[in-house]
């Protein structure tokens, strides 16, 4: 399942600063508490980082409201 994100990284390809954090195109739970999440810097650099979904405020079980 895909889901929007706001979890942005910055390129590897750049000097630190030089050039604005991107925001994932997409982003997987894995059911393990890990978010996957693809990126595309304009520059044409793909890359993948995986967080660990509750330190990144995004809900990992249902909860009785």
């Amino acid at each position: 399942m895909s889901t929007p994100s706001t979890l942005a990284d910055a390129c590897e390809a750049h000097f630190p600063g030089d050039f604005p954090a991107v925001y994932p195109y997409a982003v997987n739970y894995t059911g393990s508490g890990s978010l996957k999440a693809f990126y595309r810097c304009p520059c044409g650099r793909e890359w993948v980082c995986w967080w660990d979904a509750s330190a990144a405020g995004w809900p990992v079980d249902r909860r009785a409201a």
